[in-house]
C-alpha cells in the first residue's frame, strides 16, 4: 500500500508543481499550458488503465 501512495504523489503532486513552476522556465504561452494539461490528462488515463482491479497490497 505504501508504494501506491508514492505513485499517487508522483502522478498528482509533481505535475501540479510543474504547472505552477512552468512560467519560471519560460513556458508562458497559453498553447504550451493547454498542451501540458492534455499530457497530464493522458498520463492520468494511463494510470487508471494500469490500475484495473489489481490488489494493492505491497509484497515487499
Amino acid at each position: 500500500m505504501k508504494r501506491h501512495y508514492f505513485w499517487m504523489i508522483i502522478g498528482c503532486v509533481v505535475p501540479l508543481l510543474l504547472i505552477f513552476l512552468a512560467p519560471s522556465f519560460g513556458l508562458e504561452s497559453p498553447i504550451t499550458f493547454f498542451l501540458f494539461i492534455l499530457i497530464m490528462f493522458g498520463a492520468h488515463l494511463m494510470m487508471f488503465r494500469s490500475n484495473d482491479g489489481h490488489n494493492h497490497e505491497d509484497t515487499n
